[in-house]
């Protein structure tokens, strides 16, 4: 028995043809389709062969589903932007976009306790793991293929975001070339957009600035930004200076703590999360406030299309361990450890998972090439693949979900194919720190002279950092007042979710940001 479910059509719709289901968007070569325009769909998918020419081809975000007679084959985009899920039990088989639905199939009553707490530690549960061990998931750049006759389920990668064949020349042509690499991109993106209007979260930071820049480089005008959190915080502000030198509309959105506190308790709240989980990833809901008040409103119109920042920071080498600078090689054990302190890290692990622990390297080890020790380029480089496959995929790109549960599309050309062909060329030493990103941003972007340019390579800042660290006893508690004071004074007034005396508790308990709370009440109330 065969079962197959595609239900979810706010947002992109799915639009099916002949023996092909398809949700999404993507450009092959001049042609560019968009489920939601069925007439332009024309995959010519007809074997396993063309299923595969179609994935190292396709550039864009989308989920495919075919079957003929005797196979099904069915895949996610390189960052897993629209999941699918299946289980097979008894010799039954099912496949949908939502993991509850699959959950009841497969008929799992009890949670794995694994994957419920690398979901406390992590806000998801990697590898193709759900919280529950009969649901499972496609990863990024994955597909599958399940043959009828024999009842066999084969899932294989297609892509993953590795790098070599490294550029060798100077810093000035590489900047150069990645200028022309981004005016590439949002040429796409602008013909994606057809006309419609595009709406940006506009934060302070780089890569919502470089999107806004980018468009009105390109000379489209039908931009509206908007930021939110806390009246007067520094990253609005900045924003709507952005905005208003650009000359693009600019909308701000008031968050406090007891409009989250009452949000929290909602029954859209709870909608969403069954909406957005997939069994496997902390729900994004930082900016849900906003985009539902932008809609409720009518301050933007019906088919706007949204278009946030993920993940420029990433890929452009932010999340490599400052601890590699320096360093020839790396061994087996520091790299894994560093995989795991980063991101292993959202309750302290003593009190929450040191029964797990060896269990989560496990998982780790098997996503890694074994080898005594790595080259510099090597770490960096497996460092970063996992980080893709796992936090940037379940958690940073889920947060889209937001704008699929409100009815809007959305792009996030910052992971388009070419991009991440660049930086999967450029060495470590410009990567780290993002520091070959900032040069070409700062030298972009020269006329913004009322932002502070960056200073994240400042020695003195690093070094005091880890001089901090040194008297761990001392950063501790330094860390746990400024958290406290977060209470009232963050800029996004999330910390409302909660009364104060339950975030007293958990920073004491060893949270590591507001997301920790939130995976915790997601066990407690979810499962």
């Amino acid at each position: 028995m065969i079962e197959i479910l595609l239900k979810n059509n706010s947002g992109f719709k799915w639009f099916r043809q002949d023996d092909i289901s398809f949700k999404g968007y993507f450009k092959i070569h001049d042609n560019f389709t968009n489920s939601n325009n069925p007439y332009s769909i024309n995959t010519k998918i007809k074997n396993q062969d063309d299923f595969l020419s179609f994935l190292h081809e396709a550039n864009g975000f989308f989920a495919i589903v075919k079957e003929d007679a005797k196979n099904i084959f069915a895949a996610v985009d390189r960052v897993r932007s629209i999941p699918l899920f299946y289980g097979k039990k008894n010799g039954q088989f099912y496949l949908s976009d939502d993991a509850h639905w699959i959950r009841e199939k497969v008929n799992d009553q009890d949670v794995d306790e694994v994957s419920k707490t690398e979901f406390l530690l992590t806000g998801y549960v990697t590898g193709k793991d759900t919280l529950y061990p009969n649901v499972k998931q496609l990863q990024a750049g994955e597909y599958l293929i399940y043959n009828k006759e024999t009842k066999s389920l084969v899932t294989e990668q297609y892509f993953q975001f590795r790098h070599s064949n490294f550029y060798d020349t100077s810093n000035e042509e590489l900047i150069s070339l990645l200028d022309q690499v981004h005016v590439n991109v949002f040429k796409r993106l602008v013909e994606s957009l057809d006309g419609r209007t595009a709406v940006v979260p506009l934060s302070g930071g780089y890569d919502s600035r470089l999107i806004v820049v980018m468009l009105k480089r390109l000379g489209y005008e039908n931009v509206i930004c908007f930021s939110y959190g806390k009246e007067g915080n520094k990253e609005s502000t900045v924003s709507k200076k952005v905005a208003d030198f650009l000359g693009y509309q600019w909308i701000f959105i008031p968050y406090t703590k007891e409009r989250w506190h009452k949000w929290y308790r909602s029954e859209e709240k709870q909608s969403y999360y069954r909406y957005a989980d997939g069994l496997s990833s902390l729900p994004h809901i930082q900016d849900i406030i906003a985009v539902s008040e932008l809609k409720e409103r009518n301050l933007i119109p019906k088919d706007s299309i949204f278009i946030p920042g993920h993940s420029g920071d990433f890929v452009a080498g932010s999340h490599i361990p400052t601890s590699f600078v320096g360093r020839n090689s790396i061994s087996y054990k520091k790299l894994t450890n560093e995989i795991f302190k980063k991101h292993y890290s959202l309750w302290s692990l003593e009190k929450n998972g040191n029964n797990f622990k060896e269990r989560f390297k496990e998982k780790i080890y098997s996503n890694i090439p074994k080898k005594p020790v790595y080259s510099i380029e090597e770490a960096a480089d497996l460092f970063e693949c996992w980080d893709w496959a796992e936090r940037q995929a379940k958690f940073i790109c889920n947060s889209v979900r937001v704008y699929d549960f409100l009815d809007y599309e959305w792009r996030m050309p910052l992971w388009d194919n070419e991009i991440m062909a660049f930086w999967s060329r450029i060495k470590m030493n410009n990567r780290i720190s993002r520091k070959l990103y900032f040069d070409y941003v700062n030298r972009m972007q020269s006329d913004f002279a009322f932002i502070e340019k960056n200073k994240e390579d400042s020695s003195f800042t690093k070094n005091g950092k880890n001089l901090i660290k040194t008297f761990s006893f001392i950063y501790s508690l330094l860390s746990r007042f400024l958290k406290l004071k977060q209470y009232n004074s963050h800029p996004l007034q999330m910390h409302g979710i909660v009364d104060k005396e339950e975030y007293i508790k958990s920073v004491l308990g060893g949270m590591e940001s507001i997301n920790s709370i939130l995976t915790a009440h997601y066990l407690e109330s979810n499962l």
